[in-house]
This record gives structure tokens, sequence and C-alpha cells, in this order.
């Protein structure tokens, strides 16, 4: 009987050079996940900042979508009649009385919630939205207070940045040349 099997030798694996020392490596890569994580989170606004737990009351404002849109480029619009409107192109106004219910500040609060809730997204002509929208001002302000932390932090930081500097690290942990390391990068950009 003539059966082939395969044996593992860690002889093969002994001479693959490994750096004694990579600090600063995963306190970077951690900060990356993290800032990928917020990235994710502001995307998925508004759901992502309404938490099912907590006791805010929501409205919904549904909008049906009339042309694509990819992604979405909205604008606050002060109608004649002094009501406010999210527009995106001449075809898609929307426009609610939850928007336009408290005063001139309630509005523009609830007009710029709105506004986050649709801008950069991508829609498809006839495509149905419902929009989640707290009905208290103290809600509304305790939601762009997180959206607004979320995004100081996500640009306090270059994620690109972040992976330079992990390259770095690498490069001299590996005690590659100036030749070597173009070498590597010339490599990684064709796989890209």
């Amino acid at each position: 009987m003539n059966s082939k099997y395969f044996r593992y030798k860690t002889q093969y694996l002994n001479p693959i050079p490994l750096p004694a020392e990579t600090t600063g490596i995963e306190s970077k890569v951690d900060r990356i996940l993290e800032l990928e994580r917020i990235e994710q989170k502001i995307k998925k606004f508004p759901a992502s900042y309404i938490n099912s737990d907590s006791d805010i009351d929501i409205e919904y404002i549904d909008y049906e979508w009339q042309t694509n849109r990819t992604p979405v480029d909205a604008d606050i619009t002060h109608l004649d009649d002094g009501r406010l409107a999210i527009t995106a192109g001449r075809t898609d106004k929307i426009t609610s009385p939850l928007i336009d219910s408290g005063n001139k500040y309630e509005k523009l609060v609830r007009a710029m919630y709105i506004y986050e809730s649709v801008n950069g997204k991508r829609v498809k002509s006839g495509d149905m939205q419902t929009i989640p929208i707290p009905t208290r001002q103290k809600d509304l302000s305790k939601i762009f207070g997180e959206l607004h932390s979320d995004y100081s932090e996500l640009h306090s930081s270059s994620i690109a940045q972040l992976e330079s500097e992990i390259d770095d690290l690498m490069y001299e942990g590996f005690n590659l040349s100036d030749r070597e390391q173009t070498i590597v990068e010339e490599y990684i950009e064709v796989f890209k």
C-alpha cells in the first residue's frame, strides 16, 4: 500500500527572521481599529446612536427617493414659507412637521439631524427611507454631542499615518535598507 502523507518539520520555519522588538505596533493597530469602529458608527447614523434600551421618544419621517443618489449630496434649505427642507438636487426634498416643530434653533437642529441621516448615503429611485428622530430636544442634543465627539476623534488621527508608522517600525525591526524598503513597497503596490 502506497500512501502519501505530509510531515511538519520545524526546520523550515526556524530560518524565518522575526524582529525581536515591535514596541508601539500593538498600540497603533488598536488605534486604527478604534478609528475604523468610529467611522462605521458614523456611517450608520442615526441608528448607531439611538440605543434601543434608552428612554428616547422616537417618531419617524418616511421618505421615498425620487432619483438615484450615489452618494446623496444634501443641503439644508430655507423654504419661502419659513419651513426647512433637506434637499438633494432638484427632485428630492425632505420636509416634515417634525422638522418644523419648536423654536428657530430647535428647527435647525432637527434639520441638521435629518441632513446627517441622509448625506453621503447611497440610494436608488423608489427606495423608502425611514428616519428615526427623537422628539425631545435634550435627546437630539445628546446625540449630536456624541456625533460631534466621534467626528473629532476620527479627525484627531490619520489611519494612513498610523499605517505608515507601523511600516517604519517593521522596516526598522527587520533592519531593511532604503533600497529593500522600496522593493517591499513596490511589491505591495502590485497587489493593492
